[in-house]
């Protein structure tokens, strides 16, 4: 180090930094506003040291909002299912871009990442779900660093920097959701109770099956064999973004055929009457999805939900989402006596060890009474003691 690296400008000290980099070319950084020499000299060390490691390329003035929005993302949707493409353009508009966004991609390190994930778990809330600069969940914020943590991985890649700075840093816990669940009492009522309403058939599936919103709305009359009893999920509707989108289920054991009970097949053949009249008087050609309005199109995700919100309320049962009807079919399904294997694949997890994570409580359950029923059987054959 020359006394041209560390010099006094004013009142404070500047760090002068050069060096050349991979492609051979001169590359230089100043710094100032330290108060001392020596604070100075150490944050010279400091870059100069991470330079001779490989931390830092120096061959790009890339920002992280440019490097996201311009070469990051479009590469991705040529890769990703639509609907997962939206949620990356939504977590990087929204969250990345706003907190990282005008900083030097090589100048991102862990503490500037936990830094954001500290700001989104307290006031990173956009205002369309939750009520504006008010608490992320840990979940979401989960979500948002598996997001950043690709398209650093990817920067690597293309070795526009040589470390993922996220692989250092403390990410929050991923969360899920409180689930809430009817017990079969309350679906038994719910089904009932639905039974005047337009979809009945439909809630009485979702009720029996645990069927996802998507796998419900992108159901059409092919994917039912009445002959055999059996359902095959083919494709889903899901929101992408501002739009409803039609594609595949997100895994291949999502893509699966399970059978259904008779009373479910009774109600679905009186469903595909009538609709198929409503059709027939509409005169035109219309979908052969499940799920129609009267006028033969297709409802809005978000519309289905708010309507099943309404059943519930007239119900007069406990308010739950749509998706917790999952959830109850679940709780349902085990205490009929359905072992894990059978409710995973038919729920369609990738894996039964995912259903006993997700549904921990349950077998938690299970295994309360397991201790119970086989003590009683032990204690049985032992000789009373005098």
């Amino acid at each position: 180090m020359n006394n041209r690296s560390i010099y006094k400008r004013g009142a404070t000290w500047t760090a002068h930094m050069n060096w050349t980099d991979m492609n051979g070319k001169k590359q230089q950084k100043k710094v100032g506003g330290f108060e001392t020499r020596k604070a100075a000299t150490e944050y010279h060390n400091q870059f100069m040291t991470s330079i001779q490691q490989g931390r830092r390329r120096g061959t790009t003035k890339l920002r992280v909002g440019e490097y996201l929005v311009n070469e990051w993302l479009p590469k991705q949707e040529n890769i990703l299912k639509p609907s997962s493409f939206a949620t990356y353009v939504r977590i990087v508009n929204s969250y990345l871009v706003p907190h990282l966004g005008n900083i030097r991609l090589e100048e991102v390190n862990a503490r500037r990442i936990e830094q954001m994930f500290n700001d989104l778990l307290k006031t990173g809330a956009r205002g369309k779900s939750l009520k504006a600069n008010t608490a992320l969940s840990a979940k979401t914020v989960s979500d948002i660093a598996g997001v950043l943590h690709r398209a650093f991985k990817d920067a690597v890649r293309w070795d526009l920097i040589a470390t993922n700075p996220i692989t250092s840093a403390k990410k929050p816990p991923r969360r899920t959701k409180e689930m809430s669940a009817w017990t079969p009492e309350e679906l038994n009522r719910f089904i009932n109770v639905s039974s005047t309403d337009r979809f009945f058939a439909i809630w009485h599936l979702a009720a029996t099956s645990g069927m996802r919103r998507g796998e419900l709305l992108g159901l059409t009359w092919n994917d039912i064999d009445f002959t055999t009893g059996k359902v095959t999920i083919r494709k889903t509707r899901i929101r992408a973004g501002n739009a409803t989108i039609e594609e595949t289920p997100k895994s291949r054991k999502s893509q699966r055929t399970f059978a259904i009970d008779k009373q479910t097949l009774g109600v679905l053949k009186k469903w595909k009457t009538r609709q198929g009249s409503e059709h027939l008087a509409l005169g035109t050609k219309v979908s052969d999805h499940v799920v129609t309005e009267t006028d033969g199109t297709l409802p809005d995700p978000n519309t289905f939900s708010r309507r099943f919100k309404a059943l519930c309320k007239r119900s007069g049962l406990r308010m739950i989402r749509l998706h917790d009807m999952r959830h109850s079919y679940v709780v349902a399904a085990r205490r009929a006596g359905a072992d894990l294997k059978t409710i995973s694949e038919r729920i369609g997890h990738a894996d039964p060890k995912v259903t006993l994570t997700v549904y921990d409580h349950v077998f938690v359950e299970d295994d309360q009474k397991a201790a119970i029923s086989i003590s009683d059987h032990i204690y049985a054959s032992t000789p009373r003691q005098a």
